[in-house]
C-alpha cells in the first residue's frame, strides 16, 4: 500500500512532514527488534514513558527502513521519509486501521469495561460463541486468542498495532467476532481509537488505578469513552450495564443521554434481565434469569454474588 495512502487522513495531527519517495509499505512496525523490518517499513518512533524509540531510529534505517513517524523532530537522512506528528497513538490507529483494511468492521466486537468482571466476562462470550460453532478471538489480561491458538498479553488492552494485527488474525483465520476487554488506560491512550464496537458492557467501578486517573470521576469517564465510541462509529450498537451501583445507574444516564441501545441487569431491581431466586454455595450458584418476560435457569460452578453478575 502507497505511503500516500496510508497517510491521507492523519493531516489535522500532522506538525511536519518531508516526503521524498512515495514508498510502497508492506510492513508496519514501532519495535527496533523486528526482524522484518525493511525498506518497506513503516516506522512509528514512539516516545514512552520508559523508552523513547526514536533513539533507535539510527539503527532502524541500517536494517534498511525509510519512513518514520515520530512526534518531535529527528535528524534522519533526506532520503527518508519523516511525519512529524501529535497524538501518535491515534496516528498510529488510523494508519493501523486503513493497512489492515478495516477488520475491526468485518467482525462482531464486543468490548468489556470495568473495574472488575472483564476478563471473567469476555471469557464467558468467547466460550459461549465458540460454543455455538463461531469461529472467533479474544483479547484479554490473561491471553490473545485466534480460535485455539493462544500467545500471552503483554496489555489488557494492546496498543493500536499490535490491536489490528491481531483483529487481522482473527479474519484471516476465518473469526467472525472478538470478545476484548477494554481498560480504562486503554480508552484514556487511544489504543482502541477507531474501533467500531458493537456491543459495550459496563461491570461495575470500584477504587483502582487512581495512581493514573486521580478521581473516581475521571475514572468513571474514562470507562465512558467505550459508550461515546459506539455513539461515533456505531450508532446502532448495544450497551449492556449493571445497574445496581451509583456509577451503574451514572453509566445507565450516560447512555440514555447518547441515544444508545440499552439492556440493563440488575439482581436487586427491575432491570431488562434481572437473577432471581439467588442460591450460592460451595458448589456453585443457582439462579433464574428473567429475560423478556422469559424465565431460564441457570446452574454453574462459579461461586458468589460476583459470578451471578458475570
Amino acid at each position: 500500500m502507497k505511503l500516500s495512502r496510508l497517510i491521507n487522513q492523519i493531516d489535522e495531527y500532522v506538525i511536519s512532514k518531508r516526503i521524498t519517495e512515495d514508498t510502497e509499505i508492506n510492513h508496519l512496525s514501532e519495535d527496533s527488534r523486528d526482524t522484518l523490518i525493511g525498506q518497506n517499513t513503516l516506522f512509528f518512533a514512539i516516545e514512552g514513558s520508559k523508552v523513547d524509540a526514536t533513539k533507535f531510529i539510527p539503527d532502524v534505517i541500517n536494517k534498511g527502513c525509510k519512513t518514520f513517524i515520530t512526534t518531535k523532530e529527528v535528524s534522519t537522512p533526506e532520503s527518508t521519509n519523516l511525519i512529524v506528528v501529535k497524538n501518535i497513538r491515534r496516528v498510529e490507529a488510523i494508519i493501523s486501521k486503513t493497512f489492515f483494511d478495516k477488520p475491526d468492521e468485518k467482525l462482531k466486537v464486543i468490548g468489556v469495561t470495568g473495574t472488575k468482571g472483564k476478563t471473567t466476562i469476555s471469557y464467558m462470550v468467547f466460550n459461549a460463541l465458540r460454543g455455538i460453532g463461531m469461529l472467533g478471538g479474544l483479547i484479554g489480561t490473561i491471553e490473545y486468542k485466534v480460535n485455539n491458538s493462544s500467545i500471552p498479553a503483554e496489555n489488557t488492552t494492546p496498543g493500536p498495532l499490535h490491536l489490528y494485527t491481531l483483529l487481522s488474525d482473527i479474519i484471516n483465520n476465518e473469526g467472525k467476532f472478538v470478545s476484548m476487554e477494554v481498560s480504562s488506560h486503554g480508552l484514556e491512550t487511544d489504543r482502541v481509537y477507531g474501533i467500531k464496537f458493537d456491543v459495550g458492557i459496563f461491570t461495575n467501578l470500584s477504587r483502582e488505578h487512581l495512581d493514573f486517573h486521580q478521581t473516581m470521576e475521571n475514572y468513571f469517564n474514562a470507562k465512558m469513552k467505550l459508550f461515546h465510541n459506539i455513539k461515533e462509529l456505531n450508532p446502532d450498537g448495544t450497551v449492556v450495564i449493571n445497574i445496581d451501583t451509583e456509577w451503574g445507574e451514572k453509566a445507565y444516564n450516560t447512555a440514555k443521554s447518547l441515544g444508545l441501545n440499552i439492556i440493563t441487569c440488575s439482581v436487586k431491581g427491575e432491570a431488562d434481565i434481572k437473577a432471581k431466586n439467588i442460591t450460592i454455595s460451595i458448589n456453585g450458584n443457582e439462579f433464574i434469569v428473567n429475560y423478556k418476560g422469559k424465565e431460564y435457569e441457570f446452574k454453574t460452578k462459579m461461586v458468589g454474588l460476583h459470578n451471578v453478575y458475570n
